[in-house]
């Protein structure tokens, strides 16, 4: 069993980190990985739960291939009278791996095989909608002898990005030789650029949105580039319309340029 914890039906949970290891000029640093999602039907067909957490994403920042999914479903066995397991809506599988390319790398004119991704949590958490589903599953584990779910609430994710997890990230930084930093919304910049950069909090530490700023990063000079997050980006879940309409100004009147003299 994995230190991190187990899905709902019996997968671990695991590390999703960079494979491509060689060296890259851009760095993008988010928050913490996305689960593969299932939707959970009751015997008669009708939804029970949207989206259930069942596997780890196959890569970091995964864009939701139904393939791999279909390929998780046809391990995971499910007792008749709890009904079945089918692929979660799209928009509940890869979501963020999509909005990352088209609204934030495309306009930039970068390609995924041009950046070194990393979380500051490498492994999935519940969150809010996950945490219900988990209470739904606690209600047939036992009577059907399912094995017990642990996946950590995103609501300790500020206690999991401590010392060690920093120095991990720092390390990645540097294998990477990448010049420029690009932050994926607010938690990236107050959880790690803060550590090396002390006026450095949020987005909101900016004049402006979408520009380069200098910085150090445990001795290593880089440029920064803060964004918003993926999902932010491309307005899937609550996101704020405020920091929306700023990122899709940028996106038609300034992202084309701010790379061109940097890769």
């Amino acid at each position: 069993m994995s230190d991190l914890g187990t899905f709902p039906f019996g997968i671990p949970v695991e590390k999703v980190e960079q494979k491509d290891r060689t060296p890259k000029k851009i760095f993008v640093l988010g928050v913490y990985s996305n689960p593969v999602n299932a939707r959970w039907l009751f015997p008669d067909g009708k939804t029970f739960i949207m989206a259930v957490a069942i596997a780890n994403e196959p890569d970091i920042y995964w864009r939701g291939n139904p393939q791999y999914v279909n390929k998780i479903l046809s391990g995971i066995k499910v007792p008749p009278e709890m009904g079945s397991l089918v692929a979660a809506h799209k928009n509940l599988n890869g979501a963020a791996g999509r909005a990352l390319d088209y609204n934030l790398l495309n306009p930039l004119g970068l390609k995924r095989s041009q950046t070194w991704l990393c979380d500051l949590i490498p492994y999935a958490l519940a969150n809010k909608s996950q945490r219900k589903a988990l209470r739904k599953y606690f209600g047939y584990m036992e009577k059907y002898d399912l094995p017990a779910p642990r996946l950590k609430p995103d609501t300790i994710k500020s206690k999991l990005i401590n010392k060690q997890r920093i120095d991990e990230i720092v390390q990645e930084v540097k294998e990477s030789q990448a010049d420029l930093l690009i932050t994926l919304g607010d938690l990236p910049l107050h959880h790690f650029v803060r550590v090396f950069n002390e006026n450095i909090k949020s987005l909101s530490s900016f004049e402006k949105y979408g520009q380069i700023e200098d910085i150090n990063i445990d001795g290593k000079k880089m440029m920064l580039l803060p964004v918003v997050y993926p999902r932010q980006a491309g307005k899937k879940g609550k996101y704020s319309k405020r920091w929306y309409g700023i990122h899709n100004w940028w996106v038609n009147n300034e992202a084309e340029e701010i790379l061109k003299d940097i890769i």
